[in-house]
């Protein structure tokens, strides 16, 4: 089977935004640490924000959402 459409992009182009990708590329692969971190610690994060309310108090019965 043949395809009739075929895209076709300048290489001007993909030259330019080609080095960038490879610089942010280089940068997270030498950055790999500190980002994996990052990403733990909002891990993290998460987690206390699912846990820490099912260890709290129940609100009174006369308790509204406007006041607290």
């Amino acid at each position: 089977m043949q395809y009739s459409h075929t895209t076709v992009f300048p290489l001007s182009s993909q030259a330019g935004s080609h080095g960038r990708l490879q610089r942010i590329g280089e940068f997270l692969r030498r950055k790999r640490r500190w980002i994996a971190g990052i990403r733990w610690a909002v891990v993290a994060f998460y987690l206390a924000l699912v846990t820490v309310p099912a260890f709290l108090p129940l609100p009174g019965n006369s308790a509204l959402f406007t006041t607290t």
